[in-house]
Order: C-alpha cells, then sequence, then structure tokens
C-alpha cells in the first residue's frame, strides 16, 4: 500500500525529532482540536472545509493546498 503524502509528512517529523509516529500524531491532533474548537468567523472559510475536528492527515492535505494556491496565486500577480 503507498503511503499518502501526509503519511510521509508526519513520518519525516517524527524521525527528525527522533520521537514516535504516534506522537507527533497526537501532539498534531491536539493542536489542530485546540485551533478547532477556537476558530473565529474569519478562518470559518478553512475550518468550513471539515466535517468536524479534521484528523491530522486531512489537516496537511488542506493545508498544503491552500498554500500552494496562494503561492500560485501570488506568482499569477
Amino acid at each position: 500500500m503507498k503511503k499518502s503524502k501526509a503519511a510521509k509528512i508526519i513520518e519525516r517529523i517524527a524521525l527528525e525529532n527522533k520521537v514516535s509516529i504516534a506522537e507527533v500524531r497526537a501532539d498534531m491532533q491536539e493542536a489542530i482540536s485546540i485551533a478547532y474548537e477556537n476558530r473565529d468567523e474569519s478562518s470559518e472559510s478553512f475550518w468550513g472545509r471539515f466535517r468536524g475536528i479534521p484528523t491530522p492527515d486531512e489537516f496537511l492535505v488542506v493545508a498544503s493546498k491552500e498554500v500552494l494556491d496562494k503561492l500560485n496565486f501570488e506568482k499569477k500577480i
């Protein structure tokens, strides 16, 4: 089974920080949950893309796409 890009990112973070993948996922989930619970109207366009609190994988996919879209937009200006 092929690993997703998000799984590869999480694995790399774990290796670079000498911690387990499970620890990285748990820490990411905690941070995502806190951010989600404290969201405001200005960030609703981002959080509205999810059905509830996203997993680390879901978050990485959407966040990375948003960053890449913004970078590509700025190149076109």
